[in-house]
């Protein structure tokens, strides 16, 4: 009796498998949570004395505008796209104010760049939202990255998102 080689028999199994047809790709959804501690920073150095990294929050605690960059968490492997994205920012002052915050959608310098202002109630929260409609598709928000610009007594809390992914046929 002849034997095929496990490799050539394993090989054939496998094609066999790919033309059987019927066989459909699965995804999975993963909401991901991080808070600004762990993924934003100051802009610029001139920025350092006014942003205060805490434990749940950077916040602006000087008495000037500041801006901070922040980069959200991402797997590159098996994203296959994001519906939205949402920054959560707090006002801890007695007045309603305006922010601005730009999504930056790349890994590399001149990415796309989406803009937003929200007004965040006095003593309260703000959620910035981005959806594929104010991207476009392609890109697939898998690069969140943003930068705001936060006016005194004003701090960024955390960034959550749902991700799409592919879990095989």
């Amino acid at each position: 009796m002849k034997h095929i080689p496990l490799v050539l028999g394993t090989a054939a199994v496998i094609a066999g498998l790919g033309m059987s047809g019927g066989a459909q790709a699965l995804t999975a959804t993963k909401k991901f949570y991080q808070n600004a501690t762990g993924f934003c920073q100051p802009s610029l150095p001139a920025f350092d004395g006014n942003i205060r990294k805490r434990p749940t929050a950077v916040a602006n605690e000087g008495t000037s505008a500041a801006f901070v960059s922040c980069s959200g968490p991402t797997s590159a492997e098996d994203t296959t796209g994001v519906s939205s994205l949402n920054l959560v920012l707090y006002n801890r002052t007695a007045a309603a104010i305006s922010v601005t915050c730009s999504l930056v959608d790349s890994f590399t310098a001149g990415g796309l760049v989406v803009p937003k202002t929200v007004s965040i109630p006095a003593n309260n929260r703000a959620f910035f939202t981005w959806t594929l409609a104010d991207v476009g598709s392609p890109p697939s928000m898998q690069w969140a990255n943003f930068n705001c610009g936060l006016p005194p007594s004003t701090d960024v809390g955390y960034l959550f998102y749902d991700y799409t992914y592919d879990i095989g046929a």
